[in-house]
């Protein structure tokens, strides 16, 4: 943890309480922090700075803070990722939002088994500690969104040309004769694929919507080596 988050309910005027035993255990078991210690924090959607610890127990934490700094930059990429298996969805999802990005879009492909989307990993509650985690290890503030799609047709039909207006459009595919292009300025959408890739009915759509194929090279990836590889390469 990287960052201490709070809700703007939290706090009053420059007093900060938090009483989730997550954050607590961590400042009390691993930072081993006592009052009198400064700390980073920052308020969920807004500004972040230090806070200085004023009383601490396993129920509660009392933070006095100054917030003077603005949060990183959000990545300029849009992520389309087919559901890959939940556990991996769960640190994939933590993987992209660390590296910067705001907007994820999880999608039903037919590669994906279905009982994927019937996971407790895709519940609200599991979706937000995962954002939570990522936020606190990139030391970030800014809450990303994370859309569910359960049927490719209407995301393809009806979500796609939305997300696609004005940017540069990307599909990982393994065995696409363009390697990913580095340090990408402008806004973009990367759509990545489950195990064992788009097949071509999909690459069609995709293709129709204007998006280019690239790849990282001969080596074939896993689904949570492949978003942290494209999202560093062409965007970090």
């Amino acid at each position: 943890m990287n960052i201490i988050l709070f809700h703007p309910h939290q706090s009053v005027n420059d007093r900060v309480t938090i009483k989730t035993p997550r954050v607590i255990e961590h400042v009390i078991d691993v930072l081993k922090a006592s009052p009198g210690e400064e700390l980073k924090i920052g308020r969920i959607n807004g500004p972040m700075g230090t806070g200085t610890i004023e009383a601490i127990s396993p129920a509660e934490l009392v933070m006095t803070v100054t917030l003077d700094a603005s949060p990183p930059s959000a990545t300029n990429c849009i992520l389309v990722l087919a559901m890959p298996r939940p556990k991996v969805f769960k640190r994939t999802l933590q993987a992209a939002i660390t590296l910067g990005i705001k907007s994820i879009h999880v999608i039903k492909t037919w590669r994906v088994d279905k009982n994927y989307f019937e996971s407790p990993a895709l519940s609200s509650d599991n979706i937000e500690k995962q954002i939570m985690l990522g936020l606190e290890q990139a030391g970030d503030t800014l809450l990303p969104e994370v859309v569910i799609h359960r049927f490719f047709k209407p995301f393809i039909e009806d979500v796609m040309p939305q997300l696609c207006q004005n940017k540069n459009l990307y599909i990982a595919h393994p065995c696409a004769g363009v390697t990913a292009p580095e340090r990408v300025k402008e806004p973009s959408v990367l759509a990545i694929g489950p195990e064992g890739g788009f097949i071509p009915y999909e690459l069609e759509r995709f293709n129709e919507a204007g998006f280019v194929p690239i790849s990282m090279g001969r080596r074939i990836l896993r689904v949570e080596q492949a978003v942290p590889a494209f999202l560093a390469r062409m965007f970090i």
